[in-house]
């Protein structure tokens, strides 16, 4: 085995151990304490996990949640590829270019500190009610975090490295294919991670006030009839769906970058 195979697997092991197990162990606590304090409070709005865990099972045995499931999942699938695609390339453009970064700078910064909420009613006013508008809300929550981390991270790549490619003879081209962008990868991914996070807020909301389909519109059924234990169960789904998913991406951005590890 070379020592590059060696090092990747000891990267991979590692983010076993300390990702998913710690975060494994952390989620274990925190349903224990939503257990006990379900039971000290008794109160209607807190029904206990195990209430909601078993109307979860339930939901998934009826057959009812399997379709709905996959609806809001490809419609997330199909928004963060969307927003993964528009952030990298907008992020990309503004730290080469610099005439991009100051033509767009105030732009993106006002999208991205803009309470995302405040994009639905945009949306639906253009869209109407319908796929593309949720598509599109997920989009817009997702994307310019990507766009700012992409930027960040290619342009606080160590000036010296470029200089050293340049000195060697690389030209732009090949200083941002073998230089800049392995360099800038690790953070590239946390802002993956973080539109990841964004996007899955942007599908719930997009399905409760723009499309009223999926997970979001479950939960508004639940809501409106104040069934508490179904809206906990809704939210134990799209909280496992997200860190699923969060795991993955930390799953590829170590198999990626395991020489930063």
């Amino acid at each position: 085995m070379t020592g590059a195979a060696f090092t990747r697997r000891e990267a991979l092991r590692s983010f076993l151990i300390e990702g998913p197990l710690a975060s494994a162990v952390a989620i274990a606590f925190l349903l224990l304490a939503w257990q006990v304090l379900s039971s000290l409070v008794d109160a209607r709005w807190l029904p206990s996990f195990t209430d909601a865990f078993a109307r979860a099972v339930a939901l998934f045995g009826s057959g009812e949640l399997g379709p709905i499931l996959r609806t809001s999942v490809s419609n997330l699938a199909v928004g963060y590829a969307i927003a993964v695609l528009l952030g990298l390339t907008l992020g990309t453009a503004m730290a080469v270019f610099q005439k991009v970064h100051y033509a767009l700078r105030a732009v993106v910064d006002a999208l991205l500190f803009v309470p995302p909420v405040l994009y639905a009613p945009l949306v639906l006013a253009f869209l109407g009610f319908s796929d593309v508008a949720l598509i599109g809300v997920i989009v817009l929550f997702s994307a310019f975090m990507i766009t700012v981390n992409t930027q960040t991270a290619i342009s606080t790549v160590e000036v010296e490295l470029r200089e050293m490619a340049h000195s060697f003879g690389a030209g732009r081209i090949q200083q941002l294919r073998e230089v800049v962008f392995p360099g800038a990868l690790p953070q590239i991914f946390a802002g993956l991670r973080l539109g990841l996070g964004r996007a899955v807020k942007g599908m719930i909301i997009g399905e409760l006030f723009v499309t009223v389909v999926g997970l979001g519109a479950l939960e508004r059924r639940f809501a409106s009839s104040f069934d508490a234990v179904g809206v906990w169960a809704i939210a134990l789904v799209v909280v496992g769906l997200a860190v699923l998913l969060i795991w993955a991406i930390q799953l590829i951005d170590r198999a990626v970058n395991w020489w930063a590890a």
